[in-house]
């Protein structure tokens, strides 16, 4: 799909995936992180659901270099901008 928007950590072990509203308007964004183990991507963390009544997005992600912390944002009409971080639970 031409409207996913990814972006990889810096160590390149977790990528960050966004794609644009559907038909029910909301959008959706999750972060993988590649398991060694199994050799594959295995998600972290939960999916987020976001509301975009209005807007295509999210159109823009960035992760922290580390990818502990990332932001999405919506470039369109009220230019909307979430950060969030991702809690280690051992």
């Amino acid at each position: 799909n031409k409207d996913v928007t990814v972006s990889l950590s810096s160590q390149g072990s977790r990528v960050l995936i966004g794609t644009p509203r559907g038909e029910d308007y909301t959008a959706k964004t999750e972060v993988l992180e590649f398991d060694e183990e199994t050799n594959g991507w295995e998600p972290l963390g939960q999916t987020f659901i976001h509301d975009f009544s209005q807007n295509s997005c999210p159109d823009v992600l960035s992760f922290s270099g580390e990818g502990n912390r990332f932001a999405l944002g919506c470039s369109m009409n009220g230019k909307i901008l979430q950060i969030f971080a991702l809690k280690s639970v051992y």
